[in-house]
């Protein structure tokens, strides 16, 4: 099944909403490659892929957290501890295929229901009252006749 994104999925902060946009695309391509057929290789090759832009996401995003000092910092990161091992043992569990990539699903979608709509959107409402706001752009006003 694939995910779109979609605007009520985003948080407002362009980083973290870029790494989830990344992150759907990568379980997107694992199940295309899983309906089309896709050889074992190239299907674990899109898993460690996915695997590897989930960690990464997370690493940025509590790197994020700290910078903010967060205070739900231990929480969050937990999920994503929890989250990162689920995706482990679905991925290098030694399931066969289908139950890989049906598991995979499940987290996903748990992923955006669960962590995206409640944590990551938690962390963003904090981090927007904290963030610096940029500047408005300069606008010159020019007087006829000058």
């Amino acid at each position: 099944m694939n995910i779109t994104w979609t605007q009520d999925l985003e948080t407002g902060i362009a980083v973290i909403d870029e790494d989830h946009k990344s992150i759907i695309e990568f379980y997107n391509k694992i199940y295309q490659f899983y309906d089309g057929g896709a050889d074992e290789v190239l299907l674990e090759r899109a898993i460690t892929d996915f695997r590897f832009q989930f960690s990464l996401h997370f690493l940025k995003e509590e790197n994020f957290m700290a910078e903010l000092r967060y205070p739900d910092f231990e929480s969050h990161a937990k999920e994503h501890q929890i989250m990162t091992d689920l995706l482990d043992k679905f991925s290098l569990g030694g399931l066969n295929r289908e139950e890989s990539c049906h598991k995979i699903a499940f987290l996903v979608i748990q992923w955006i229901s669960s962590h995206l709509e409640g944590a990551d959107r938690r962390l963003a409402n904090f981090a927007r009252d904290r963030l610096p706001v940029p500047p408005p752009e300069r606008v010159e006003a020019s007087m006829p006749g000058r």
